[in-house]
């Protein structure tokens, strides 16, 4: 584990337990005792500060699936969830997919939950994937590593960060690293932790289960997923980091099956959406296009929803490999067959994007916009093609405004910095470059290019105030972080 992430990870803990409070952070001695009797768990806005810190750091770390149109799918799906979880509306949420073949799905503090891509190749149905998300959602809503902490109250700092230390880990793929720093940080109360978690596994269970019938989804998925999963691995010597978290057993099967029945089968919401979503997550995972597109010309022989993501799919290997003319017409087709979806209208503005033709990409994507106002990917694609007709300022007033409502997204600020870049904004392009680095867990190049915007003239009179602040506050969390080396 990298040191900056251990120094992070101590500075988020001191700056909880100090309340955040401006001003140095507190020696281990003058710590206050967390999770007090009357409380039993950190306040909110202190676990979200450190769930902040964590994040930063998987963003730092871990191959992120840094695509608008996957993180839209994740978020509309784990926000339809949210709605039928009884404590969601008073917990903030971001969901995210990590590029990692393996298993896992994880809860960070501050409602940060992530899923690596192996789990959605193995969740075949949206139903499965959604069990898995519901279940994370309630280890957040229950508050079960504020808990967890709470629990181990009399630790000393190093051991409770020892332990994010380990959520971290696991959290941008380094497994081994994660369960090791876990182990080692719970010795004394290692018992008593394993009855903690058994104990907040069921709860996620019974919850996830509530949530997952209440949305409309099928809450056999829950013990399905999780026994399918237990018997695919059950020979392996060591099983999927999802299993290790989360335990399997008979008793916990047929609990999540009984608590089901009382609500019945159910379906998926979406499947169409959900092979779709697979089918692009695939095409981004680093894998060679030749190689996708035989795949998924032995799979059009396929029938109803796995047909369309087959067809789907080879039009995304065509445009990877050039092929613009080939994949034009499975697109359109596409499009005529289901017009409502937006995917295949973007598909086809990104492949006018990649054939060199803005204009018709703006004209697609214009009117996608105006039946869909502010929608994200199609926001951003529709930047890309202003840049590419070489109007960067429109490319710039369209992303300004968007940023406004993805203050937290690397992708928005990267291509806003571009925008700015090109229309002669100088100060602005330092700016929005900071918040990228800063969200990516770099507080140095964060700090420099502050400074350098400061140096710029800017026509926004409130420039100089506004970064000279966001200055100051990194530079204290940079004297903390160096503090804890």
């Amino acid at each position: 584990m990298p040191s900056v992430l251990k120094s992070v990870l101590l500075t988020s803990l001191f700056a909880a337990c100090a309340g955040l409070a401006a001003g140095p952070a507190l020696a281990a001695d003058d710590l206050p005792n967390i999770g007090s009797s009357t409380e039993r768990a950190l306040p909110l806005s202190q676990e979200q500060a450190i769930g902040d810190a964590i994040m930063r750091q998987v963003r730092k770390q871990a191959p992120l699936a840094d695509d608008p149109e996957i993180g839209d799918y994740i978020n509309r799906l784990g926000f339809q969830l949210v709605a039928h979880n009884p404590d969601g509306k008073n917990h903030q949420f971001q969901f995210f997919v990590i590029r990692d073949p393996s298993i896992n799905a994880f809860a960070l503090p501050g409602g940060y939950i992530g899923i690596h891509t192996g789990l959605v190749t193995t969740a075949e149905r949206e139903s499965e994937l959604a069990a898995v998300l519901g279940h994370e959602i309630a280890h957040v809503t229950q508050r079960h590593l504020a808990r967890r902490l709470e629990a181990q109250s009399q630790m000393s700092l190093p051991v409770l960060a020892g332990m994010l230390i380990g959520v971290a880990a696991i959290a941008a793929g380094s497994g081994d690293a994660g369960i090791a720093a876990l182990t080692a940080s719970q010795a004394g109360a290692q018992q008593h932790l394993i009855n903690y978690t058994r104990s907040n596994e069921s709860e996620a269970d019974r919850i996830g289960i509530d949530t997952l019938a209440g949305a409309g989804f099928d809450p056999f998925a829950v013990p399905s997923m999780f026994e399918r999963m237990a018997q695919a691995y059950r020979y392996d010597r060591k099983p999927p980091e999802f299993l290790m978290t989360h335990p399997v057993t008979q008793n916990r099967v047929a609990e999540g099956r009984q608590r089901a029945a009382t609500f019945g089968p159910g379906g998926d919401r979406d499947p169409l959406a959900y092979a779709l979503f697979r089918a692009r997550l695939k095409s981004l995972t680093g894998e060679n296009p030749q190689e996708l597109l035989k795949t998924y010309e032995h799979a059009l022989a396929e029938s109803g929803d796995k047909a369309t993501a087959a067809r789907y799919g080879k039009a995304l290997a065509l445009t990877e490999l050039r092929r613009y003319d080939e994949a034009l017409p499975l697109l359109e087709e596409l499009q005529r067959s289901h017009p409502d979806r937006l995917t295949f209208a973007l598909a086809l503005a990104r492949l006018d994007i990649a054939a060199g033709r803005p204009g018709p990409a703006q004209s697609r994507l214009e009117a996608l916009l105006r039946a869909n106002p502010g929608h994200h990917a199609a926001t951003l694609t529709y930047a890309q093609a202003l840049l590419l007709a070489n109007q960067p300022e429109r490319a710039r007033t369209v992303l300004q405004e968007h940023v406004l409502g993805h203050e937290q997204d690397v992708a928005t600020y990267r291509l806003l910095a571009e925008a700015q870049g090109r229309a002669g904004y100088m100060d602005e392009v330092y700016e929005s470059q900071a918040q990228e680095f800063f969200l990516k867990g770099d507080l140095d190049k964060a700090i420099r290019h502050l400074r350098q915007a400061l140096r710029q003239r800017s026509q926004d009179p409130y420039a100089r105030q506004r970064i000279q602040a966001r200055l100051e506050q990194y530079d204290d969390l940079l004297e903390q972080e160096l503090s804890q080396r």
